[in-house]
């Protein structure tokens, strides 16, 4: 199968997680990223086509991101209630997308 992503994604190595800011409640935690998605280990399933508002809280320094994010899809984890979940990103201010460039400048390639 071939890779469609328009720009690499990074592994992120830190535990970030990320909040549903319409409910406060954790939504999961990040496990790699792109300028234009994330991957995240969701602790529920997430149904495909959902739209989501959410705050990841990036380390060092600690910087809260505050994206628009589509659910594009959802598989289950091998860990028992959690799924693995695709999103896209759809909103983002713009200092917000250059927190996430300079994060993703320091974070290390993903391995094939």
């Amino acid at each position: 199968m071939r890779d469609k992503r328009a720009s690499e994604r990074r592994p992120v190595p830190e535990n970030v997680p990320v909040v549903e800011e319409t409910t406060g409640r954790r939504l999961g935690t990040l496990v790699n990223l792109s300028r234009q998605g994330v991957l995240l280990l969701a602790e529920r399933r997430v149904a495909p086509g959902t739209i989501l508002q959410v705050e990841l809280m990036l380390p060092e320094p600690p910087v809260a991101l505050h994206l628009g994010l589509e659910s594009l899809w959802s598989l289950p984890s091998d860990l028992p209630g959690y799924h693995w979940m695709g999103c896209q990103i759809l909103s983002l201010s713009d200092a917000d997308l250059h927190c996430l460039e300079d994060y993703l400048e320091r974070l290390p390639a993903d391995v094939p």
